[in-house]
């Protein structure tokens, strides 16, 4: 992915977040949709830690009960019951049915409601029974899979008033409704499809950074996997999922508040690898490092303080975090980092939705289910572009790795070249043809060439006429093993078809090698007699106008399979000079395993 593809991509997710927003908060009221107004429940609360008997609750005056407009609860954040909620304060809240209603079965529903504990008072047969909530019932009839607090109401037309007794391991805030059981069941279902898509794409994007992590050794994909999978465990959370599996402590507190620690500690340590603050901002780094202590020491506490204490942990945390992580990528921004940029663009969608979620819980906005759906979106939006961005990332990665192992690649075929000829020189000759010899499981021939008596004619004619000889003599070799040799087609009966391979390059002065394969000696003699001939045929002129040109000598073995490379060289030079002694434009043939 390229970095015009990834603007784009954010370019479009910024376009749609208002279609997001409304598909959102029309599937937040259509899933949860209330009766209709002419058969609509009446809600009160009362929270007197002086009545603790339920008959003292049964004779309290209307007016001492205080009307939930809305179905929301209303205990403000300035207020004494709002700190004492977890220390065993208990929340009434008195239902009244109406009496033109249709349903059968009636669902009391209080959303959201982390932490969240009660039961439900039912005057039957001339007393008052309590009824468990959903999941914890034995009735002879399956409930539905609820996430959140929920009570089954059978026949409510044969009840004027219900009440609840809740208890909370937080604070008290919810909002309660009472649904059908037509629409509770479409809206239950609509409720877990939704939440399924969120926390499908979050597995889906923890397996796939997991695995960019362990492949290439990234440790930036598995922090950040890490971190999703903290998410993912604190949005299961908040949608109450643990109900489902564990009912006797599904509804605790205690859960979501180590899980939000947890996602902050996961993003604050991701946060740190992907802007690189220890090296380009080093003193938010340091606020970083203090806050990444901070958050380890109270998600080792959590288990041992209070539940108030623990509250107020998250509460803390879970805003001052994510604004502190919000700073550090606006330095990193000023400090020209081009990921920063991206990163603030995908931190704004949950840094916002983060808010919202956490003014709830401080009583500064209503409590809704809205709430946790933004949340959740924004946790996936903010996944999305986050994964995009590592994923151009490890694109940009992978095309550097290549471009750098190229570049290597061609540096070490450079150092292996000779700038004159353009062949190999003898440090990258020695080497290629140890590794032929070593492959090959047929003899090879080496043609050992020396241009004759190139000494007495460098110093006869000078080194600019010696190079333009030898370069004119590179450019013949390569020409010839490329045409002659690479090109030459050979017939093999066992193989049907095999071709010929050259080898060639330049130990130095006017000496060169040449090594062929799926070739006989009777085809390398007359390869180095075509080759003496064509040598011959250069001529270099000189100021004066006079044509210059010189003879070579050849020496030519045969080499055996994984035969010793200096045992070669030796023989190499053993049968040149054997060629030397004869003579100038000579061909000398002898195996290389005889004796010179």
């Amino acid at each position: 992915m390229n970095r015009l593809t990834f603007c784009r991509l954010i370019k479009i997710l910024l376009k749609a977040k208002p279609v997001l927003l409304l598909f959102l908060i029309t599937h937040g009221y259509s899933a949860h949709a209330e009766l209709p107004t002419n058969q609509s429940f009446k809600f009160w609360q009362l929270i007197d830690p002086e009545k603790e008997s339920f008959d003292q609750i049964l004779k309290t005056p209307e007016i001492e009960w205080l009307e939930m407009h809305n179905g929301y609860s209303s205990v403000p954040l300035l207020s004494d019951e709002y700190w004492n909620a977890t220390k065993g304060e208990v929340f009434w809240v008195k239902v009244q049915i109406p009496r033109r209603l249709s349903s059968q079965r009636i669902w009391i529903e209080l959303s959201p409601n982390v932490g969240l504990e009660g039961q439900l008072a039912i005057y039957t047969k001339g007393h008052w029974n309590w009824t468990l909530p959903a999941g914890k019932q034995n009735s002879n009839h399956p409930d539905l899979p609820v996430s959140f607090l929920t009570f089954l109401l059978e026949k409510p037309k044969s009840h004027h008033f219900v009440y609840l007794k809740l208890q909370t391991s937080q604070v008290f805030n919810f909002k309660i409704r009472a649904i059908s059981d037509e629409t509770f069941i479409s809206s239950a279902v609509m409720s877990h499809i939704f939440n399924g898509f969120i926390f499908g794409f979050l597995l889906l994007a923890i397996v796939y950074n997991l695995s960019i992590g362990v492949s290439a050794g990234e440790r930036l994909y598995l922090y950040y996997a890490f971190y999703v999978f903290s998410t993912l465990l604190y949005l299961l959370v908040l949608s109450g999922y643990p109900r489902l599996f564990f009912p006797e402590w599904g509804g605790s507190g205690s859960l979501s508040n180590l899980t939000v620690l947890l996602a902050i500690f996961g993003a604050n340590v991701f946060i740190r690898e992907l802007l690189n603050t220890r090296e380009t901002i080093p003193k938010v780094d340091l606020l970083l490092r203090y806050q990444q202590i901070a958050l380890f020491a109270c998600i080792f506490l959590i288990g041992f303080v209070s539940d108030l204490v623990a509250y107020c942990f998250a509460e803390v945390l879970g805003i001052g975090a994510p604004a502190i992580v919000f700073i550090a990528g606006i330095a990193s921004l000023k400090q020209g980092n081009p990921i920063a940029r991206y990163f603030l663009v995908a931190w704004l969608f949950f840094i916002i939705c983060g808010f919202m979620w956490a003014f709830m819980w401080l009583g500064l906005t209503e409590p809704s289910i809205t709430n946790l759906r933004l949340l959740l979106l924004g946790s996936a939006i903010e996944v999305m572009l986050l994964s995009l961005l590592l994923g151009y990332r490890f694109s940009d990665l992978k095309n550097q790795t290549t471009n750098l192992t190229n570049a290597k690649l061609e540096y070490q075929n450079l150092s292996q070249i000779d700038s004159l000829t353009g062949l190999y020189n003898r440090h990258g000759l020695i080497d290629k043809i140890d590794e032929m010899i070593k492959s090959s499981t047929i003899d090879l021939i080496l043609l050992e060439i020396n241009i004759d008596n190139f000494k007495q004619f460098n110093k006869l004619h000078g080194h600019l006429i010696s190079d333009q000889l030898l370069s004119e003599f590179g450019n013949l070799l390569k020409t010839k093993v490329r045409r002659e040799n690479l090109a030459a087609e050979l017939v093999d009966k066992e193989n049907n078809t095999s071709y010929r391979r050259g080898l060639v390059g330049r130990l130095g002065g006017g000496e060169f090698t040449i090594l062929l394969s799926n070739c006989s000696i009777a085809q390398s003699r007359l390869y180095g007699e075509r080759l003496k001939r064509d040598f011959e045929g250069i001529s270099i002129s000189e100021k004066s106008g006079t044509d210059i040109s010189a003879t070579i000598s050849i020496g030519i073995l045969t080499v055996q399979p994984k035969r010793s490379i200096d045992q070669v060289l030796i023989d190499a030079k053993n049968v040149i000079n054997l060629a030397k002694e004869q003579g100038t434009s000579q061909i000398v043939i002898q195996s290389s395993n005889s004796k010179s």
